[in-house]
């Protein structure tokens, strides 16, 4: 649901066993498709691009190039799911989603605190990021441009 300022989706409530919140930033163009799915992608969907460009769009397709992969001697694949924002099947990075925490204590202060980050580095993060979270902990999200977001985290 929607608050008043139009920019803010709210999931739900903090609970009583939840002792506090904290704000993340992430750099994406599709956080509900990021909440459902749970799980991140290697920046570009691959963890070793040369193998799989341009994205397999088939199951059988994935297969293939990690087979041919994995003959060459020099890749461990991940496992492969299918990412709607790819619209393909790409390698699993890691469980649940990448982002950088922030120190601000309110909405108003973490917008102003995501202003000044640069969105390149939150998108390619070779880690979970400072602020990795579960769609289950995730209170709200923000959008403060067209590919940043802040997402309260629930602890």
């Amino acid at each position: 649901m929607k608050n008043a300022n139009n920019n803010t989706t709210v999931l739900r409530e903090k609970t009583t066993i939840e002792s506090g919140t904290y704000y993340a930033v992430r750099c994406t163009e599709h956080p509900d498709e990021d909440l459902e799915r749970n799980w991140s992608a290697a920046c570009g969907g691959f963890l070793s691009p040369n193998y799989f460009e341009p994205h397999c769009e088939t199951k059988e397709e994935a297969d293939r190039a990690i087979e041919e992969a994995i003959k060459k001697g020099d890749y461990t694949p991940n496992e492969m799911r299918f990412h709607g924002a790819y619209d393909a099947f790409v390698e699993v990075h890691y469980e649940g989603l990448g982002a950088w925490e922030l120190n601000s204590e309110n909405i108003e202060d973490a917008i102003e605190e995501a202003k000044k980050t640069n969105g390149v580095d939150l998108v390619c993060t070779l880690d979970s990021g400072s602020g990795h979270f579960h769609k289950s902990e995730c209170l709200s999200y923000t959008k403060i441009s067209d590919n940043i977001y802040i997402f309260e985290i629930a602890y």
